[in-house]
């Protein structure tokens, strides 16, 4: 008998608790090497390699988030379309408006600049503008692009008016589950898949990672190439006491993660503190990494995220849950990132990974510029699910202590 337990998607779909919380920044200052540059260049095999020992911002240096948001989705109207569930992304339009796609309710909300609610378009279904799960939403400059979860995508206007749908002719059995949708340029989009199940696993119990695969399609949606693949997200294959398989996440679980900018796309395996840029055909381009950055994980930090787990709920853990756990090999390394985002110049944003005991207070994201070095460190505030990074703006879902959500825009200064 086999079961599994999904994965804790980037959109906020879980079974497991999340685990995206964070660590701190890593320290700055010149770390003993005086004058050697902080940032070293170099070409291989006509690929170039951005390296950086040290972030260039100081202690007192850097860009500022402020922890107090501009707006409240939550707390700017009343009645259902101010309530969220499952908010599967965000984006700000030119005009200061906000598009927000509510997985719970399989719609797309629009609110004005200042929090009003203007219209919603959606509904669960396979109708012309209805969704049967939403995995995915960005834009192109002012329409807004959402991935259905059968593949589907979906164009609309800046008023929500519908533009277009079609549905990704990708090859057959190749998408089982779609988890980013990002604008590349001219109307293509880059879409990431999945394998949701490792069918005819019949090796012992080990923690695996299955590739995802990576397609661009045409504005049109006629075409559709393969251009790589992604590292994919781990998965424990736990092989119980009874013989069955069990298929879960891990603890200190490796994601990977996708974004897109200036018609080139970013690809993360959160293997090592580094991100790989191809072109839009997929050939490598660029290297940004950070050697070094502290990764080790201890035996005892691990083993207090497994006991804290399993005091969550006690009397609710079934037998074979318990044994997953229990059975967990402890890795040395920590995952490099738990997310990854690019703002409109180019500067790459990664979330350092922490697992939910080890810390709490404001997230420290560690920023590559759009040269590649290394800036430093950005505190983003406690329980904000990053879904976009503007010029001076950060959207985001907050979580607040009933794990009510609140869609909010926060102002970031770059001082």
């Amino acid at each position: 008998m086999r079961h599994e337990v999904e994965p804790i998607g980037r959109h906020g779909h879980r079974v497991l608790p999340a685990l995206f919380l964070i660590f701190g920044a890593a320290c700055a200052g010149d770390g003993g090497q005086g004058d050697a540059p902080s940032t070293t260049v170099r070409d291989s095999a006509g690929i170039e390699i951005v390296e950086s020992t040290r972030p260039l911002w100081s202690d007192s240096d850097g860009w500022r988030v402020e922890s107090a948001p501009v707006l409240d989705l939550s707390a700017s109207g009343a009645g259902p379309n101010h309530e969220f569930f499952q908010v599967r992304g965000m984006r700000r339009l030119s005009d200061g408006s906000l598009a927000v796609a509510n997985g719970g309710s399989s719609e797309v909300r629009l609110y004005s600049a200042e929090g009003s609610h203007i219209a919603s378009l959606g509904g669960e279904g396979d109708g012309p503008g209805e969704f049967r799960a939403i995995v995915g939403l960005d834009n192109a400059g002012d329409s807004v692009i959402v991935l259905d979860a059968n593949g589907r995508v979906t164009f609309f206007a800046p008023d929500l008016a519908l533009l277009g749908t079609y549905s990704v002719p990708l090859p057959s059995g190749v998408i089982a589950e779609s988890n980013a949708v990002v604008h590349l340029a001219n109307g293509e989009i880059v879409i990431e898949t999945r394998i949701r199940f490792m069918f005819g696993y019949e090796g012992e119990s080990a923690i695996l990672r299955q590739p995802g695969g990576l397609f661009r399609v045409d504005a049109a949606g006629g075409t559709v190439d393969s251009i790589g693949v992604t590292a994919g997200n781990e998965v424990f294959m736990h092989r119980n006491s009874g013989g069955g398989a069990f298929a879960g996440i891990p603890l200190f679980w490796r994601d990977a993660f996708v974004a897109a900018h200036a018609g080139r796309i970013l690809l993360g395996d959160a293997v090592d503190m580094q991100v790989e840029e191809v072109t839009a055909d997929g050939v490598p381009a660029r290297i940004l990494r950070i050697p070094g950055y502290p990764l080790e994980l201890s035996p005892d930090v691990f083993e207090r995220e497994r006991e804290a787990r399993l005091q969550e709920n006690p009397d609710e853990i079934p037998p074979m849950m318990l044994e997953f756990f229990q059975d967990l090999p402890v890795p040395d390394r920590r995952p490099a990132y738990a997310d990854m985002k690019v703002d409109p110049a180019g500067a790459v944003w990664l979330r350092p990974f922490l697992g939910p005991n080890e810390g709490d207070g404001p997230e420290a994201w560690q920023v590559l510029g759009p040269d590649g070095a290394w800036l430093g460190g950005v505190e983003i505030p406690a329980d904000l699910s990053v879904m976009e990074v503007g010029m001076d703006f950060v959207l985001g879902v907050y979580r607040d202590e009933l794990d009510v959500e609140h869609p909010r825009m926060l102002r970031l200064h770059r001082d």
